[in-house]
């Protein structure tokens, strides 16, 4: 029941976000994180009408080897891709389920995972960008030969931006760059990938500099 509700409201949004295999076995100890793998396999498994299920010793085999393999993925993971397996979108179950097949759906859950993945970073990319603008508007008031901040858009590239950003740093004092700096660590700790980290890293070149 437990694990019915936790799957529930799953989105790979969420299951990305979620705390790594690694890490989560350590906050709960490896036995009870292959308890929980083991449970959410067998609980999967019975949703299926086949000749050929999977059995407990099976499922302990195939969570202790998909805790080893995908350290990095996270449990959510795991259950979005059995609940994905039951709505058949890995195709239709027909004689058998065992851990081969579990790490079929994994593979294809994965593919999934990671496109969207690639489109979440790009997300915060642009995110990034747009956010650096409004910093940009800010400093503009002491940059009287730089366009103003309306005139930038997010369709500048992220170079060609980054250059703008370098040059407006150099008409910026030590303070007004610490100010910038504690900004940008502060966007940067919001975030999935540290995207702000171009920034930052010009910021410290121009603290250098004064």
């Amino acid at each position: 029941m437990e694990l019915m509700i936790a799957e529930k409201g799953l989105t790979l949004d969420v299951a990305i976000k979620s705390m790594h295999v690694a890490e989560l076995t350590k906050q709960l100890g490896e036995k009870d994180m292959l308890k929980a793998v083991t449970g959410a396999i067998l609980v999967a498994a019975e949703y299926f009408n086949v000749k050929g299920g999977i059995n407990e010793s099976q499922a302990v085999q195939t969570a202790s080897l998909w805790i080893e393999q995908y350290p990095l993925e996270t449990f959510e993971d795991l259950l979005l891709c059995l609940k994905n397996a039951k709505l058949g979108k890995y195709g239709i179950v027909y004689n058998r389920i065992d851990g081969q097949t579990i790490f079929e759906w994994f593979r294809a859950y994965l593919d999934e995972k990671y496109e969207r993945f690639e489109q979440m970073k790009k997300q915060e990319k642009m995110d990034a960008m747009a956010e650096s603008e409004v910093f940009i508007g800010l400093a503009a008031k002491v940059l009287s030969n730089k366009p103003k901040a309306e005139e930038c858009t997010s369709q500048i590239s992220h170079e060609s931006h980054l250059q703008k950003f370098k040059e407006m740093l150099a008409d910026m004092g030590k303070h007004e760059l610490l100010d910038a700096k504690r900004y940008y660590l502060k966007q940067n700790s919001q975030t999935l990938s540290g995207v702000f980290q171009d920034y930052i890293d010009l910021i410290n070149e121009a603290i250098l500099l004064k």
